[in-house]
């Protein structure tokens, strides 16, 4: 279980900082935390069965219009997981920092 933050406050910094962009291992796949046009405060996408031992590459498209920051396009491995985009609009005009978590006893690599 890890989890993917685009607007952290600082660098260095331990706790959660949503919105975030996550995969369960529970079987609940792909999803997300607290963006500003959440219907509910987390939304689960599957696709379920990620296999988290191989290698997917994730794809993330931003832009920043209308005094906010969207999150317009997500896909895993080319499969598209939204349909729709994500605002945060505490996040425009400020300095933020990538984040990445994961849940105790798991790891998350990186790559470019």
């Amino acid at each position: 279980h890890w989890f993917f933050e685009p607007f952290r406050t600082a660098l260095g910094s331990t706790g959660r900082e949503p919105p975030d962009l996550w995969w369960l291992s529970n079987g609940d796949g792909l999803g997300d935390y607290q963006w500003d046009n959440s219907a509910t405060d987390r939304t689960n996408y599957g696709p379920n069965g990620l296999d988290p031992t191989q290698w997917h590459t994730w794809r993330f498209v931003f832009a920043a219009r209308e005094n906010c920051v969207y999150l317009d396009e997500w896909t895993v491995d080319g499969a598209e997981i939204i349909t729709f985009t994500r605002s945060y609009c505490s996040a425009f005009g400020k300095t933020t920092y990538l984040g990445l978590a994961t849940w105790g006893g798991t790891y998350a690599y990186l790559r470019r």
